[in-house]
Order: structure tokens, then sequence, then C-alpha cells
């Protein structure tokens, strides 16, 4: 394995090899900052109810119905995408939807709920503490803590269907 270039190893007591950050130069830790914060925020899924009768390609355009339900075709399954940071907006979400609805097999969404909604979320974080123990000594002790607060939501979710083709 070849070392990182903030990777040292040195020599510590009794010649056992010890690791230490030396340092980090600004555009690496940029850039890693980057990766790891770039990560999306969108979750969704799609759950058959029925099996396409054909299948329909990746690319397929798909229409889209806000008010009604289509007079052909019939329903392949329910649809979801949900985003949780103040960037996410329909926008965002939409593409998402489109895709699930396409890998159901459908060549159109019924659109049935947009919604922003604050939930409770929690997370658990620990920490390392110095205790003092018995005469003149410490203790480590590690404590994990909840912490809980308020995230928004926005989800839309809708229905795949399977319009059959037009015929002139």
């Amino acid at each position: 394995m070849l070392p990182l270039p903030w990777d040292r190893e040195l020599l510590g007591h009794g010649g056992a090899k010890l690791h230490c950050v030396t340092w980090v130069h600004g555009p690496v830790l940029a850039l890693a900052v980057l990766l790891f914060s770039a990560c999306s925020n969108v979750t969704s899924y799609g759950v058959p109810t029925r099996t396409a009768l054909v299948s329909s390609p990746g690319g397929t355009a798909v229409a889209i119905f806000a008010t009604r339900e289509p007079t052909m075709g019939h329903e392949l399954g329910i649809v979801e995408a949900r985003g949780t940071l103040s960037d996410i907006s329909v926008e965002v979400l939409f593409p998402e939807l489109v895709r699930r609805v396409q890998e159901l097999g459908g060549n159109a969404l019924v659109l049935d709920q947009t919604d922003a909604r604050f939930e409770q979320v929690t997370m658990w974080s620990s920490y390392q503490e110095m205790i003092p123990c018995g005469s003149r000594g410490f203790c480590t002790a590690w404590q994990v803590v909840p912490t809980t607060h308020e995230e928004m939501f926005v989800v839309l979710r809708g229905r795949a269907w399977w319009l059959p083709p037009e015929v002139p």
C-alpha cells in the first residue's frame, strides 16, 4: 500500500510503529470535503402493484397527470421521492420520481401528493470522557447520547401507469 502524503510512520516507545497526520494540503482537504458533502439527500422507491405488460425502456417519455387518472391503461405501482435539505425542491425530486416510473415499466405518472413536512430526527453521537478513579488515576469512559432535531422533508408521491400507444 502506498503511503498517503499526510501519513508518516514514526517509531514510538519500544520500537512500536505509530501513524500520525503531519499535514494536509489545502486543495486535497477541499476536495475531500466536497466529495463527502456532495452526497445526495434524495431517497426514492417504487413498489410494483401489477406487472407491466410491455417493458418500457429507460429513456421513454413519461406523461404527467396531476388532476385526474388516465382513461386508458392500468396502474403499475406506487412511487415516491423525498429530500431532506433546504436545497431540495420539486425540480430536484421530479426527475427521480420519473426514473422510478420508468423502472416499473410505466410511461405515465399520476401525481397524488406534493408535501413539505417537518419530522423529528434522532442522531446518536459518542464522546470520550476522562474521569478520576482511584488515587491519582484517570479512567476513560465513552458516553453515547441522542440528539433530536427537526428536519424538513419535501415528498412527491404518485402512481406509475402504463398507457397504450395512441392509434392514429
